[in-house]
């Protein structure tokens, strides 16, 4: 989900990611699957706005045992400093989770698409 700010030229960055992980705590153990909530900020390069740039990104990333995003890449890039927002929106993004810390199960090769089009342009 994105939303677009004309005055910042910012997309507001929403993922879920479906994660294999586990909650312990000192009675139980559980296995089930959970959502984890990715929240962070996209701007839109000043030099894809200036040469009026839209497409779409894709970064390949992996999730580590403790749920962090590592090996983030670019899988399929459009140039004009997208590839870098894509990857650095990514980078700043924290998984959210309620209630405990949680440990996942590492995941690879997990993509996530980043739309970029110049909110000035209908």
């Amino acid at each position: 989900m994105f939303s677009i700010s004309n005055r910042t030229k910012t997309l507001i960055f929403f993922s879920l990611f479906y994660l294999q992980g586990y909650a312990q705590d000192n009675i139980s153990k559980d296995t089930t699957r959970r959502f984890v909530i990715c929240q962070s900020t996209l701007s839109y390069p000043r030099s894809a706005q200036d040469n009026n740039i839209s497409g779409t990104v894709v970064v390949l990333f992996d999730i580590d045992s403790n749920c962090r995003l590592v090996n983030i890449r670019i899988e399929k890039g459009i140039g004009y400093g997208c590839d870098e927002e894509a990857v650095k929106a990514l980078k700043k993004c924290k998984p959210i989770f309620n209630g405990t810390k949680r440990s996942c199960t590492p995941i690879l090769n997990l993509r996530q698409p980043f739309t970029f089009k110049n909110p000035d342009v209908d």
